[in-house]
């Protein structure tokens, strides 16, 4: 038996208690299923006493011109948590353009991210 959607939210806002990150952000896909996430996900996390900062909307292609200002966006904020969803293609494309700026160390404080990252 799969847990409803409900549930499954009810542990992610319970795992988020148990390390104490009560300001989350929400990175979701741009469409039906992101928006009916964001929806629900915060409802249940408000409930929990846990408050959504912000929630983004991720394209479904997910190219480094289109991310990285939502990248900028994300380490300005002062969140304890992002919350990712979206198929596996948007998800590890993110990732990976993640993963590099981090590996390069380029996303400072004074400036998150330069106009191009090397990939």
């Amino acid at each position: 038996m799969v847990p409803s959607a409900e549930t499954k939210y009810l542990g992610i806002a319970k795992l988020l208690q148990r390390f104490g990150w009560r300001w989350v952000g929400l990175v979701v896909p741009e469409n039906d299923n992101g928006e009916r996430l964001t929806r629900t996900l915060t409802e249940v996390l408000a409930r929990e006493g846990i408050c959504v900062a912000f929630s983004e909307k991720i394209p479904a292609l997910v190219l480094y011109r289109n991310i990285s200002p939502m990248i900028a966006f994300l380490v300005q904020r002062q969140v304890n948590v992002a919350i990712f969803s979206g198929d596996s293609q948007s998800v590890f494309g993110l990732a990976y353009v993640i993963f590099r700026a981090v590996r390069s160390k380029q996303p400072t404080a004074a400036s998150p991210f330069p106009e191009k990252l090397p990939l």
